[in-house]
C-alpha cells in the first residue's frame, strides 16, 4: 500500500500541524476530500488548518466531537460517521490528536477493516498501522515556509530573502570567518558605530583608540573595498541600509544563509529564506517576530539565531545567552510544533553555562572556532 489513494482522509486536529498537513499535499497521497475530527477546544487549531488546505482545492468538513475525552462517546459517533461514507474509501490518519481521539479512532477504524497510517515525528514518513506494514512512505517536501508557519498559527508578514550573496561579499564572510578570534574585538567596535548611525546613515566619531589601530583600519579597508562604507571626517559613512545592517553584524547572518544555499540539496532544503517577518495573535496582542534564517528540510522547521554581540557575564549563566536561547525555545515550539529544531551561531565563544542550557532545551550551537567548521555542523545538526 505505497503510493495508495483514498477519497477521504479523516484527520485528528491537534497542535501537531504537519502530521495533517504532509499527506494532504503529497500528490502521489492526497485524497478528493478531507475532515477534521475536532472539538470547541480546538477551534484555532482547526482555522489554522482550514486556511492552510484551503489553496489546495481539497474539499474540507468537520466532524464535531461532543466530548474529545470520552472515548465512548467518541467511537459512537465515529460509527455513525463510518456509516455516510459508506462504500467510498476513506484512511484513517492517526497521527495527531489527544490519547482518546487516537485509541477510539484507531479501534473503530480498525473493526470496520479501514486502513489506518501513522506519520513519524521528525522523519516525515508515513507508516501503516491497518493493514500492517513495516514498509515507510517517504512524504513529498511541497510545504513552503508561509504554509508551514499558517498552519501553526503564525503569519508571514515579510518574506524575507531567498537569493545568496554576490561572490564579492561571500569572499569577505569567509575572510571574516577565517580570523575569527583575529577580528572578535575589531568587529565589535564596528558592530557599535554600525548600530549608532544617524537618518543619514553616518557613524559616530571613530574613537582615538581606534584610529591608532592598524588592523582596525585593515578591517575598515576590507569593507570599503567592497563598498560597504567608505570614511569621511573621522565617520563611517554607509552606502545604504543594507550595508549598514551587514557591518552591524548581518554579515553572520548572510554566511550562514550562503552556506545553508550551498548545502540545499544535500540537506533536501525545501525553502530557505532569511530575515523572515513573522506574527501571531495572543492574548496580550500582537506577537511580531523576526527570523534570522529559517528552512524547511523534510517537511521539518529549522531556525537560526546570529549572534555577533559579546555576551554578558563571565559565564552569561543568565544573560543575554540564556535569553537567546529561551527565546529559540520559545519560536520553535510555537513555530515548528513537536518537529521544531533549533540552531545558535555565534561569532564569540558562548560560557559553559549556556552551552548546558542549550543542551538541556535541545538547542545545537556552533560558536567561535567552531564556526571554521559550519557546513559540517549543519550537515550533522539536520541529517
Amino acid at each position: 500500500m505505497t503510493d495508495a489513494t483514498f477519497d477521504l482522509h479523516l484527520c485528528l486536529v491537534s497542535e501537531y500541524a504537519s502530521a495533517n498537513l504532509t499527506p494532504l499535499l503529497d500528490p502521489r497521497f492526497r485524497p478528493q476530500e478531507v475532515v477534521l475530527l475536532t472539538s470547541d477546544r480546538l477551534v484555532e487549531e482547526t482555522a489554522w488548518l482550514r486556511n492552510v488546505l484551503q489553496p489546495s482545492g481539497l474539499r474540507i468538513s468537520e466532524l464535531q466531537l461532543a466530548d474529545p475525552f470520552d472515548i465512548q462517546e467518541i467511537s459512537q459517533q465515529l460509527e455513525q460517521f463510518l456509516q455516510t461514507v459508506g462504500e467510498r474509501s476513506i484512511a484513517l490518519n492517526a497521527s495527531a490528536g489527544n490519547r482518546p481521539m487516537a485509541l477510539a479512532a484507531y479501534e473503530v477504524f480498525r473493526h470496520h477493516n479501514r486502513p489506518i497510517f501513522y506519520v513519524q515525528p521528525g522523519e516525515d514518513l508515513l507508516f501503516w498501522l491497518h493493514p500492517y506494514s513495516a514498509e515507510g512512505h517517504d512524504l513529498a517536501d511541497r510545504v513552503r515556509l508561509p504554509a508551514f508557519l499558517s498552519a501553526y498559527g503564525t503569519r508571514v508578514t515579510q518574506p524575507g530573502v531567498r537569493q545568496p550573496l554576490h561572490a564579492d561579499l561571500r569572499q569577505l564572510t569567509a575572510r571574516l570567518i577565517e580570523q575569527v578570534e583575529a577580528w572578535q574585538p575589531l568587529l565589535a567596535a564596528l558592530n557599535w558605530l554600525a548600530s549608532r548611525t544617524d537618518s543619514a546613515l553616518r557613524s559616530p566619531p571613530i574613537p582615538d583608540h581606534l584610529n591608532r589601530d592598524d588592523s582596525f583600519h585593515q578591517l575598515l579597508s576590507l569593507f570599503a573595498e567592497n563598498s560597504l562604507l567608505l570614511v569621511e571626517d573621522n565617520r563611517l559613512c554607509f552606502r545604504d541600509d543594507d550595508s549598514r545592517f551587514y557591518a552591524n553584524g548581518g554579515w553572520l547572518e548572510e554566511h550562514v544563509y550562503g552556506t545553508l544555499f550551498g548545502l540545499r540539496r544535500k540537506l533536501r532544503i525545501q525553502d530557505l529564506a532569511k530575515g523572515v517577518e513573522v506574527e501571531r495573535s495572543t492574548r496580550r496582542g500582537v506577537s511580531r517576530n523576526e527570523l534570522d534564517v529559517a528552512f524547511l528540510a523534510n517537511n521539518r522547521l529549522y531556525l537560526v539565531e546570529c549572534k555577533t554581540k559579546r555576551w554578558s557575564g563571565p559565564d552569561d549563566a543568565v544573560g543575554d545567552g540564556s535569553s537567546a536561547l529561551y527565546r529559540l525555545d520559545t519560536l520553535q515550539q510555537l513555530l515548528g510544533g513537536v518537529d521544531g529544531s533549533a540552531i545558535l551561531v555565534s561569532y564569540r565563544d558562548v560560557g559553559n553555562a549556556v552551552r548546558r542550557r542549550a543542551e538541556d532545551l535541545e538547542i545545537a550551537i556552533c560558536a567561535g572556532r567552531e564556526l571554521s567548521s559550519l557546513p559540517h555542523l549543519l550537515q550533522r545538526w539536520v541529517l
